[in-house]
């Protein structure tokens, strides 16, 4: 498109922030660069494909030669965009379009201070710190437990002699240090979370330390000879050992192989249960409704009041086709999100119960996630919780619903996630909406699942 046009679409915007008192937007040539190479790129692949900008980024595709003033008025449709956009720091912007023969791909990148973003050592730095962060959360990852599992499968079963040696003691610790890789391959597997995967290994390594140490004692001491001599002792010289075989002989046979033949047993002695009160706060219960609990504290809504399940004890599980003919009629995603009134934990319970309600049966999952993109130093802390929802299909296995809906709701915003500990959480729309893209924006990493409630 010619810079008329996009000079066109920053005026309106400009006009935008007149209305609200803001001083406009200068255009800066500096991010009409990358805006441009933005731009050309989602046409030469028929969308925009997720990226880590420099800048803030408003990115979208709209019909074919749409007036700038239209193109602005979807710009501030989205309720991220129109907060950044109406910022009084936020100061340069640029606009770059790109026509394909259905689509025009819109790019509106703003900043602070652009100049500053260039700068070589800026960019040095967070190209280091980003590369740091990827190594990081390679580290903490189950795909890094598995490899070094893996790695020393592989190395004890083909070079263990040549590293460790042909001594009693290496040949003992073959068959442990193999073990110890497979744990460490199932830790991977099986164990979600990486605090909890941490926890794990770290008494997994204190066990197989002192199993170390005591395994290294034991065989020194049988190779010398300590081990038998102090067993044959005479039980008249009143050794220990001494009245270990006169009082229980069976362990005595026990102790040069570690065998346990006959087991010495030792009286029991029944104990009553201890009476525990619960931390959780008691009350007359509730037919079929329940509180979502996370340690000893329950959820709240934006409005202080305590979230409540209502479960329905006949719902089953839904196919896919019901579960999307259901969220086609159900009118949560089409609540207005409100910060002290109606959050994501309001959106997440009013889907759970509808669902209930309706005979499917649905779960209420809480998760927090790291890095949430505040790029502008608004307030938004990196580290936040989010709560959505879970179905389990009769045909594709679990599925995680998010309806929570923007600010200024514009349409469905029912979603599918991917929720992984450790991967980005990028909602898919399930009812796209025409002019906009069907894959949102990433909210920022899963850092752990806390509560899947059915």
């Amino acid at each position: 498109m010619t810079d008329e046009w996009a000079l066109n679409t920053l005026a309106a915007i400009n006009e935008k922030r007149k209305k609200n008192h803001i001083p406009p937007l200068e255009w800066c040539n500096h991010l009409e660069s990358d805006a441009r190479r933005r731009s050309f790129d989602a046409k030469k692949h028929g969308g925009f494909k997720p990226t880590k900008p420099r800048f803030g980024e408003c990115t979208f595709s709209c019909a074919h030669w749409t007036p700038p003033q239209l193109i602005a008025d979807i710009a501030f449709s989205n309720p991220y965009h129109q907060a950044n956009l109406l910022n009084q720091r936020i100061k340069s912007a640029a606009v770059a379009l790109e026509n394909d023969e259905r689509r025009t791909y819109v790019v509106i990148y703003y900043s602070i201070d652009p100049a500053q973003s260039h700068s070589l050592a800026r960019n040095i730095r967070k190209r280091i710190k980003e590369v740091r962060g990827r190594l990081r959360d390679f580290l903490r990852s189950r795909w890094f437990l598995i490899l070094v599992g893996l790695a020393i499968i592989f190395l004890s079963i083909a070079y263990y002699p040549s590293i460790f040696g042909e001594s009693s003691f290496a040949r003992w610790m073959e068959v442990p240090v193999e073990v110890f890789g497979a744990i460490l391959i199932l830790i991977g597997l099986f164990r979600r979370g990486y605090r909890r995967r941490a926890k794990l290994i770290r008494t997994l390594l204190i066990i197989f330390v002192l199993f170390l140490g005591c395994s290294y004692t034991y065989i020194r001491l049988d190779e010398s000879g300590k081990i038998d001599q102090w067993l044959h002792r005479n039980s008249s010289e009143g050794t220990i050992s001494g009245n270990i075989k006169n009082k229980i002989p069976s362990l005595v046979n026990t102790i040069g192989d570690l065998k346990l033949e006959t087991p010495v047993s030792t009286p029991t002695t029944t104990l009553p249960k201890p009476t525990t009160t619960a931390p959780r706060p008691t009350s007359t219960p509730v037919s079929n409704t329940s509180r979502v609990w996370i340690g000893n504290a329950y959820l709240v809504g934006g409005d202080g009041n305590a979230i409540t399940l209502v479960n329905n004890p006949n719902a089953v599980n839904p196919s896919w086709s019901q579960l999307v003919d259901f969220l086609r009629q159900d009118p949560t995603d089409h609540m207005k999100y409100d910060y002290t009134s109606f959050v994501c934990a309001d959106f997440a319970e009013m889907l759970h119960n509808n669902a209930e309600k309706a005979g499917w049966k649905a779960a209420y999952v809480s998760i927090e996630l790291s890095g949430y993109p505040d790029y502008y130093n608004l307030g938004i802390s990196s580290n936040v919780g989010h709560a959505l929802n879970a179905f389990q299909t009769t045909d594709r296995g679990l599925i995680y619903v998010d309806s929570t809906a923007p600010m200024v709701p514009s349409g469905s915003a029912d979603k599918t996630v991917d929720v992984q500990v450790g991967k980005d959480y990028i909602p898919v729309s399930i009812f796209p909406q025409s002019g906009w893209e069907s894959i949102w924006e990433s909210m920022g990493r899963v850092t752990e699942i806390e509560v899947v409630q059915w």
